[in-house]
């Protein structure tokens, strides 16, 4: 069975954010409380209606997938930077597909 992924967040101060699926009921900034780790509350977060609680920010994972090891599912590395500066280098074509009048300066 598969762990639902929870976040310890509380409202930001002075504030109240109602809670995902219960309008009525608030999370208010004196007490952290654990929450889902959905869609509705990360974009709380983000907007900065709701702050990260005292105890741990993200709690809870999947369960392991059947089969595999857990190697092929980390996230890749991320790449050096140098794949970015060459396409941020290379000038884009101006209207009309020709290269732009100030050579891409």
């Amino acid at each position: 069975m598969a762990k639902i992924k929870t976040m310890n967040v509380k409202a930001a101060p002075g504030t109240k954010c109602p809670m995902e699926g219960a309008p009525r009921k608030y999370i208010t900034d004196a007490e952290a409380v654990d929450v889902p780790y959905t869609a509705y509350y990360i974009r709380r977060m983000a907007d900065g209606s709701l702050v990260a609680g005292a105890g741990p920010a993200l709690r809870g994972t999947a369960a392991p997938e059947s089969g595999g090891d857990s190697a092929s599912r980390q996230p890749a590395a991320p790449s050096s930077g140098a794949n970015v500066t060459q396409a941020a280098a290379s000038a884009a074509p101006g209207p009309g597909g020709s290269p732009a009048p100030d050579g891409g300066k």
